[in-house]
This record gives structure tokens, sequence and C-alpha cells, in this order.
């Protein structure tokens, strides 16, 4: 349904208390532009842990909090800078995908 050729996808974790600092995904960026080298590329995630109060994600100038279970994000850039913070009392899980648009 999103229309994009599956790529790479992962899960990533912020843990109770902890905060993942501003960043870009180097390695999976690099991984998906060399196995797709002309293809457009985008990028999603997928909201699979519960909401909870404190836990938050930033992908450039905007920020997610209290987000379902199953929303999905469409990312302006497969190599956006993100980052998150998790002060709620559980880990707070990300799905993230990478497709190539058919």
């Amino acid at each position: 349904w999103l229309g994009v050729d599956p790529a790479i996808s992962w899960i990533s974790r912020v843990g109770v208390g902890k905060v993942a600092a501003p960043h870009i995904d180097d390695e999976e960026c690099y991984w998906t532009r060399e196995h797709f080298p002309n293809r457009k590329l985008t990028r999603y995630h997928c909201h699979i842990s519960p909401p909870e109060i404190g836990a938050a994600f930033m992908i450039e100038k905007e920020c997610y909090h209290m987000l379902e279970i199953g929303d999905v994000v469409k990312w302006p850039s497969i190599d956006s800078l993100h980052c998150g913070v998790n002060g709620s009392v559980k880990d707070k899980l990300l799905y993230h995908f990478i497709g190539a648009e058919k």
C-alpha cells in the first residue's frame, strides 16, 4: 500500500531514561543506495509500541509523541537527521523501512 519495493528494514529501541542523540542512519542509507542505485528511495517508520507520556521521536523539525501502534510516518528523506528521547517507564520501539519507489 506504500507503493515501494522493500529495500531494508530494522527496529530501533530507546530504553527507559535514555536518549538517542541527533544522527543519520549512515550505514542503512549507504547500503540501500548501493543496492538500489537508480531508484528513488523513500523512508517510513511505524510505531510498534504503545504511546507513553515522555517518549518522543523527532525528525528534522517535526516531533512525534503519543502516536498509536500502527501509525506510519513518511520521512522527508532517507537520511534525515533524527533523534529520540524516552522519559517513560517502558522501552520505545520503532520499525524503520526504506523502499524503492515503483
